[in-house]
């Protein structure tokens, strides 16, 4: 059975590493002004009930429209929340988007290209709960923002490394590559030699 890709362009073999949504506070603050609405509908709608009046009645459906519109209201901001996705893979880091309920764009930074990484922790409420932005350099491109992350500076040591383990990977590589090629002129060398002997052999026996 094929496996569901993660984001879109996903290799079959990349593994993801951590997973994240924004921090909940974001979702908790998004919530506040639905909420508020809805509280505000629904007392409207039970006075309305209790108290005989003609005109209540259409007090009632506004009230009642309202209700039913930040009922979508605090979903959509949930929708949009739960679908923001920062994703950390051993290739790479991508920034998933949702815009709106069918709009999503999506950004990334290959660990190879990554040259800096930064990280922002801005005011009360992002200290007090522990939240920040990672802001990512990369070589040749504009950089990448990861913004509200839970502990920022968790992801940030998990980043930085991949980024070590990429390098040092492809070190491990080159330094392989370099031995054979060397072991390959060592061969050449040899068998030139080898070859320079046989001839001086020769010449000698034929005198």
């Amino acid at each position: 059975m094929k496996k569901k890709k993660a984001f879109f362009g996903q290799e079959e073999n990349e593994k993801i590493i951590k997973a994240m949504n924004r921090h909940p506070f974001v979702l908790a603050k998004s919530e506040i002004s639905p909420a508020i609405i809805f509280l505000i509908s629904v007392t409207i709608m039970t006075v309305c009930l209790f108290l005989k009046a003609e005109y209540l009645g259409y007090v009632f459906l506004v009230a009642f429209v309202v209700f039913l519109f930040s009922l979508v209201w605090a979903y959509y901001g949930y929708f949009v929340w739960s679908r923001d996705k920062y994703i950390i893979t051993d290739q790479r880091v991508v920034d998933v988007e949702q815009n709106t309920f069918f709009s999503r764009s999506q950004r990334e930074a290959s660990l190879e290209k990554i040259q800096d990484i930064t990280l922002e922790i801005k005011g009360f409420w992002g200290s007090a709960f522990n939240f920040g932005s990672i802001v990512i350099q990369t070589a040749g491109e504009a950089s990448l923002t990861l913004e509200d992350v839970s502990d920022p500076a968790r992801a940030q040591k998990i980043i930085s490394g991949l980024i070590r383990d990429n390098k040092g990977s492809d070190e491990e590589n080159g330094g392989l590559v370099k031995k054979m090629i060397d072991m390959l002129k060592n061969m050449g060398a040899k068998n030139e030699k080898d070859k320079d002997d046989q001839e001086t052999i020769s010449e000698n026996t034929e005198k």
